[in-house]
């Protein structure tokens, strides 16, 4: 039925909660390596909870939230985020979470995001950091989602940014686009924005 683990603790309310069952040696290497990844996660996080009022300060809310990078978290982030694509690498890690899930629940905010920034980082796939940075986004910013004809679904703050976010390019195919003197493209929403963004700031010329 796969590897049940530990889950990591939240802050100070309810825990994701634990199976009982023993964690993976390889899960538990795995998140230990991801430890400054991590930490980088929740300082994000907390800068959320801070601009919420939540938190006096980021430190304060670390402190609040507490975490052992030693430990396998137990959520099926795939089964709760739109980013199940890019845990496919994962392999039988994914599956051990998946099980996991069955069991226990992960309705504590603070340890979801301990979870699912250990399963990234941990995971060593390509685009970890982009679903990581997305998952930010969607939670703490309340970002609306797109979806890729690729099936990724990415913020919609990304979409004609000239940034390929999606595997098939879906975001960036259909953008209006200011052509520069120089052959550069940029998104025409960029023209008379008030910062030069053609090498001779063209895009700033003849503006209202």
């Amino acid at each position: 039925t796969g590897g049940e683990t530990e889950s990591a603790s939240g802050s100070g309310s309810a825990s994701a909660g634990t199976t009982g069952g023993v964690i993976d040696p390889e899960v538990e290497a795995l998140c230990a390596a991801a430890e400054g990844s991590i930490v980088e996660g929740l300082t994000t996080q907390c800068e959320c909870e801070v601009a919420a009022g939540n938190f006096a300060d980021v430190d304060a809310c670390l402190a609040d939230l507490g975490f052992d990078p030693q430990v396998a978290c137990t959520c099926a982030i795939m089964a709760t985020y739109p980013q199940g694509p890019h845990f496919e690498c994962l392999g039988p890690v994914t599956a051990d979470f998946a099980t996991c899930m069955k069991t226990t629940g992960c309705d504590d905010l603070d340890a979801l995001d301990l979870c699912f920034f250990t399963l990234l980082d941990a995971g060593d796939c390509p685009d970890s950091d982009q679903a990581a940075e997305a998952q930010v986004r969607f939670e703490c910013y309340g970002d609306a989602p797109f979806a890729c004809g690729s099936g990724e679904t990415i913020p919609e703050t990304w979409v004609c940014d000239l940034d390929d976010n999606c595997a098939d390019g879906s975001d960036e195919s259909r953008c209006p686009v200011f052509m520069c003197k120089s052959g550069d493209e940029i998104p025409l929403e960029w023209q008379c924005d008030g910062a030069a963004d053609c090498p001779d700031g063209d895009d700033e010329e003849n503006c209202p």
